[in-house]
């Protein structure tokens, strides 16, 4: 078992002041990160798929169907060339 420091309150406290402070550092970085990313552009999807559903086979030039993939039904989707 890991022994701890045994420490008053008011160290916790500015221990936990400084980790809310990177904390919300960290939130506002992935949140930059998150916005760069869906600024990405979009590339037309070149391949035909054919999907197995419930109601049988299904072709079309998307992975995804439905809010918020409307824009698939177009034939365009978001995704890196390889």
């Amino acid at each position: 078992m890991t022994s701890h420091r045994i420490g008053t309150r008011e160290e916790w406290l500015a221990a936990s002041a400084e980790l809310l402070t990177r904390e919300k550092e960290l939130t506002r970085l992935s949140d930059e990160l998150a916005r760069q990313r869906r600024e990405l552009p979009w590339l037309p999807v070149e391949k035909e798929y054919t999907l197995q559903t419930a109601d049988g086979s299904s072709r079309g030039g998307c992975r995804f169907w439905g809010p918020p993939f409307d824009y698939c039904l177009s034939g365009h989707s978001r995704g890196r060339q390889r």
